[in-house]
């Protein structure tokens, strides 16, 4: 049985040793909290990385071989010694790819149009005006001839301006002076338009009191030639200048206009045309373009066989005296008298 003494040394020291634990804890607080607290982050260029540091009570010491971030690694005894705080690795946001800039497309460059310079328009209303070429005998040269001639006399008080044109010539404007001065002659020409559906086209003499051709004022003399048969249709035409009945505005009107032929015209049955000064004629020459459709009347034109070198006359102010000239010989070497 132990006695007093040993039970009182044994008692003693058991407190020194409880009071010497309880010291030691009291002097050193974090030991059994000893904790690996992340304190560093590393950035990489995608990732943000988590760097763990080791702490042992106040000190930084270099992780256990066996020791694992972000998760518990006991050593041998079962308490684990180090346990580092376990959290998530934390991600930057994804990087805003920045939207490409388009390339602009560049704007081909426009290569200008080289234009030719243009033809120079010839305006007969200019102030000085174009040369006039004075009426003449076989001024427009013929298809093929020997069909005679077309002739225009001017009676009136005034000048006028002839052209002569077809499908294939535009024409050249002629002064045929006043009072009779001076006879406009062409001779009667084959007009061919090469195409079979229409083989044939007409020749218009148009006559006008100024240097244009002014629809409204200008009046017509018409002739067709048919090669194969040789036959002719001629008439006078108001179409582009008569206003209802009234022609005031057709140039020779007013003093009357007359289609005649030759003696040899008149063997072949061909006729001529009268429409008096300030007469409503429509018989005689044309004031609409289909007299059958819009008048109800026959078309006032002749259809005629016409021998070699008969001619066809036309006279502006046909009822106005004129001289009688010799002198006016045609192709077919006859002498014209002028009344």
């Amino acid at each position: 049985m132990l006695s007093f003494r040993t039970l009182y040394t044994t008692f003693t020291l058991l407190t020194t040793i409880q009071a010497s634990h309880y010291q030691f804890h009291q002097r050193h607080p974090a030991y059994d909290r000893r904790e690996a607290v992340v304190e560093e982050h590393v950035v990489t260029s995608t990732v943000t990385q988590v760097a763990t540091v080791y702490f042992d009570g106040n000190r930084v010491v270099d992780p256990p071989v066996n020791a694992v971030a972000f998760g518990d690694q006991k050593q041998a005894g079962g308490r684990s010694r180090y346990r580092p705080t376990s959290i998530s690795a934390q991600r930057e946001p994804a990087p805003v790819t920045p939207t490409p800039t388009p390339t602009p497309t560049p704007t081909p460059e426009v290569v200008p149009e080289v234009v030719p310079d243009a033809v120079p328009v010839v305006s007969w209303t200019s102030a000085a005006g174009p040369p006039i070429p004075e009426a003449s005998s076989g001024t427009i040269t013929t298809y093929s001839g020997g069909m005679g001639n077309v002739i225009v006399i001017n009676k009136c008080a005034y000048d006028v301006y002839l052209w002569s044109v077809d499908e294939h010539h535009p024409g050249t404007m002629t002064l045929v002076q006043r009072n009779n001065a001076k006879a406009y002659r062409e001779p009667i020409r084959q007009c061919l338009t090469g195409r079979p559906e229409a083989p044939y086209c007409g020749t218009a003499i148009k006559i006008s009191r100024t240097q244009q051709i002014i629809n409204g004022k200008h009046t017509q003399f018409e002739y067709t030639v048919r090669p194969d048969t040789k036959k002719i249709w001629y008439d006078i035409s108001f179409v582009n200048c008569a206003k209802g009945e009234s022609a005031a505005t057709c140039p020779g009107h007013d003093g009357g206009l007359a289609l005649s032929l030759s003696d040899g015209g008149k063997d072949q049955g061909c006729h001529g045309y009268n429409c008096p000064a300030g007469s409503y004629c429509p018989k005689e020459v044309y004031y609409v373009d289909t007299p059958y459709v819009k008048q109800g009347i026959l078309e006032p034109n002749t259809q005629c066989a016409l021998g070699d070198n008969v001619d066809i006359t036309y006279t502006l102010c046909s009822e106005k005296p004129g001289k009688k000239e010799r002198g006016l010989e045609s192709v077919a070497g006859r002498v014209n008298l002028r009344k």
